[in-house]
């Protein structure tokens, strides 16, 4: 009997042989293959890594638990949902920091995406420092400049 190759389907067949007893055996069929879930598609095309932070998100388990579907523009301000042109590959800290922001003036993010995630990118590089200075208070109390 050939190996199952993934995707085959197994339906078993009841005919009578020259005896008239009931054969026993197995019908093979290719089944087409599952389409991959969005966010494989995400990390496929993003290549693993935060498109924000650049953070490797495959490096380990822990950091592949870390990614997160970010919506370039957030549904509350208009985007298209879970379209595929909408989505990016974040890491929890980078899409947390992000939450329902656009850059002001607008940019289209369709015709000039890469302006627009460098926009986003920024800001959230603005918000990292302003936490980096809270840290900074909790972990250094004695310390008060910052820079």
């Amino acid at each position: 009997m050939a190996p199952r190759a993934p995707g085959d389907s197994v339906r078993p067949r009841r005919l009578s042989g020259a005896s008239g007893r009931p054969l026993n055996f197995t019908v093979r069929r290719r089944m087409p293959a599952t389409l991959k879930s969005k966010f494989l598609q995400l990390f496929e095309r993003d290549q693993g890594r935060c498109v924000y932070c650049g953070l490797d998100l495959k490096a380990d388990y822990d950091r592949f638990m870390m990614a997160t579907e970010d919506h370039l523009v957030p549904d509350s301000k208009g985007g298209k949902g879970r379209d595929l042109a909408n989505l990016i590959l974040s890491c929890r800290v980078c899409n947390g920091l992000k939450a329902n922001f656009v850059p002001q003036p607008a940019i289209d993010p369709l015709t000039d995406r890469g302006k627009y995630i460098a926009a986003v990118r920024a800001h959230i590089m603005l918000k990292r420092a302003e936490r980096l200075k809270e840290f900074m208070q909790v972990t250094h109390p004695g310390i008060t400049d910052y820079h």
